[in-house]
Parts: structure tokens; C-alpha cells; sequence
């Protein structure tokens, strides 16, 4: 099941769930907002709710042996949908260096209303050890590529890009006809 984090908020023992569980090379960390001891800090100033929330997040992240280098996805909950552009500056403050995926909701309402912001993190832990995959063909670069980036389907039989540049792609396999051909239009 993994190993389970506790930041000793009032909720966790209340309603049975850990901070954050760390399952396998993964750190998920439990919905955190800016609730200190019970209490509810920065009444009425989201974007020092979103960083004090991000704060406890990061504290269990870094409690399971990982940084915040290591979070690879977010997710702000907003009671006010103007308050998006404030939570995304903590969050930009806080994650511009490592640009984990995001994703800002807004919702009807969080446990206690003074609560703005609710915020959710995920990390993963690189193995280091990993060793590249086998087998694959050199990447070509430069003109055999060409300049810019091109699709699967600008070259045919090629694919250039972020881990595939210049590898051949597999033909398709035809079925149900001699040869492969189609049917007709």
C-alpha cells in the first residue's frame, strides 16, 4: 500500500487519511490548504493561502525524501474564479524552474469558508539507475532531421521530435486483402 505521511492536522485523524502516501517511485499528497494547528491563517488573502498551502504540501513531499524539483503535477481548487491569476503567481513563484503540469479548479465551496484555496501535489521519484532503452537507433541530427521539428505524419516513414527524432517507424500492418490493398472508395 505504501508508506503514509502525517503533518498532524486535525482533519487526517478526523476523517482517517494520511498527508500523503508514498507509492512506489510516486508522493501523493492529500488536498492541503492554509490550516496551521487548527487554525485558518491569512483570512482573506488567497495568494498567502496558496503559499502557506503549498508549503505543507512541499513539507511532505520533502518528508518522503523528494524536492520540489521533484513535483511533476499540481492542482489548485478556487472557491472564486478571480482568484485564479493569484494562485497561479504563488505557483509560478514557488514552480517556474520546474513547470509541473497544472490544473486550477474552480468549486462551489471548500470545508471552511474562510478556506480560498485548496491545493493538491504529486511528485515522482527519478531512478537514476534507469539505463536508456536498447535497441534503438541512433538519433540523427541536423538536415536529416531538417531545421525545424516535423509530425509523425510530415515524413513519411519518420518520426522527428522529442525522443523519436529520425526513428523509422513500423509499417502498419494491412489486413483482410491480397497485398494489403484497400478497398475501394
Amino acid at each position: 500500500m505504501g508508506n503514509r505521511i502525517f503533518s498532524g492536522g486535525v482533519w487526517e485523524e478526523r476523517y482517517g487519511y494520511a498527508r500523503a502516501v508514498v507509492a512506489g517511485p510516486w508522493v501523493i499528497v492529500s488536498g492541503c490548504t492554509s490550516t496551521i494547528d487548527g487554525e485558518v491563517r491569512h483570512v482573506g488573502d488567497v495568494r498567502k493561502q496558496a503559499l502557506t498551502a503549498f508549503g505543507i504540501a512541499l513539507d511532505a513531499v520533502e518528508r518522503a525524501g523528494l524536492t520540489r524539483d521533484d513535483v511533476v503535477r499540481t492542482r489548485y481548487y478556487v472557491v472564486d474564479p478571480s482568484h485564479y491569476d493569484e494562485v497561479g503567481a504563488a505557483h509560478a513563484q514557488l514552480f517556474r524552474h520546474v513547470r509541473p503540469v497544472c490544473t486550477g479548479v474552480q468549486v462551489a465551496g471548500l470545508i471552511d469558508p474562510r478556506m480560498l484555496v485548496e491545493i493538491e501535489v504529486e511528485a515522482y521519484r527519478r531512478d537514476e539507475q534507469v539505463p536508456a532503452p536498447r535497441g534503438l537507433p541512433e538519433e540523427p541530427q541536423g538536415e536529416e532531421c531538417g531545421e525545424r521539428r516535423r509530425t509523425r505524419d510530415s515524413v513519411p516513414g519518420r518520426r522527428c521530435g522529442p525522443g523519436g527524432q529520425g526513428r523509422q517507424l513500423r509499417e502498419p500492418a494491412r489486413r483482410g486483402r491480397p497485398g494489403g490493398a484497400r478497398p475501394p472508395l
